[in-house]
């Protein structure tokens, strides 16, 4: 499932159709995020009530726990209307607009398709279609980091051996390093990586760059071979298996008791009508 350079602990994904994933099992549409441990049962966190026929495409967790959402169209959220263009914030109880695609030059048309954040808090973005913005051009495997007054080119995806044709679905900058991870909207080649629609591949900038598979959806659920991994957010480090770690937990602690409990049942196998019968000396 996993032979990149970088250890994951948590993955958080969603999928272009609904599908129904693990055991007990969870059925989430296009507009949920999963949350996976990469072992044990999955969760989907909540983002608040979003409209039915909308579909989220990128996704980012903060720092301090709030969750950026791209939508693949117009939705009403808490009576505010957020374009396919606009990135949207939820506290865990409102939705609020974090960036203005408008208001900062993206044109009409154009949709947001990959959002991440820098260590310093600056916004990288990727985009559907082949857009200009301050000056620079970028393709849909390209992708702009937003310095808060104009857009700057922060990856080139043909320069790190992304061929034509593909279109950079979300990415995730891992904290603290330069390396990537990204998520395509179909499957393909790349660095002698080959990876599929619900794949996760990994890329180390370098003279030249590494390419690796990072995650591989269909090894933790079938239900992906017929959908698309499309928002992407993820936490480096060793794996915890928390779900898993508590069910065993509970079962040992279960078992504990339920012998406890049959020793105090266990009638005695002493006659009470028999005193002990003396130690004979010879």
């Amino acid at each position: 499932m996993v032979d990149a350079a970088t250890p994951l602990r948590e993955l958080r994904y969603s999928s272009d159709i609904t599908v129904s994933i693990g055991s007990p099992a969870l059925t989430v549409g296009p507009a949920d995020i999963i949350r996976d441990f990469l072992a044990g049962p999955f969760t989907a966190p909540d983002i608040g009530s979003i409209p039915e026929g909308a579909q989220l495409v990128a996704y980012h967790r903060t720092g301090s726990g709030g969750q950026l959402l791209v939508f693949d169209t117009v939705v009403t959220l808490g009576g505010a209307l957020f374009g396919p263009r606009d990135v949207v914030h939820y506290d865990g109880a409102t939705h609020t607009l974090y960036f203005d695609g408008a208001a900062q030059g993206i044109p009409d048309g154009v949709r947001i398709t990959g959002i991440a954040l820098t260590d310093s808090g600056q916004l990288l973005l990727a985009f559907d279609t082949t857009v200009a913005l301050s000056g620079n051009t970028y393709a849909p495997i390209d992708i702009a980091r937003w310095n808060g007054s104009a857009f700057v080119p922060y990856f080139a995806g043909g320069n790190a051996g992304i061929g034509p044709g593909l279109l950079l679905q979300d990415f995730h900058l891992i904290e603290g390093t330069s390396q990537l991870l990204m998520t395509f909207d179909t499957s393909g080649t790349v660095g002698g990586v080959t990876f599929d629609r619900s794949d996760v591949v990994e890329y180390t900038p370098g003279s030249p760059g590494i390419w690796q598979r990072a995650f591989r959806a269909t090894s933790r659920s079938s239900a992906w071979s017929a959908a698309d991994l499309t928002a992407l957010w993820a936490a480096a480090g060793a794996a915890i298996l928390v779900p898993t770690l508590h069910v065993a937990l509970l079962a040992l602690l279960a078992l504990a008791l339920a012998t406890m409990a049959r020793r105090r049942l266990r009638p005695s196998t002493q006659r009470p009508d028999r005193e002990p019968r003396p130690d004979i000396q010879r």
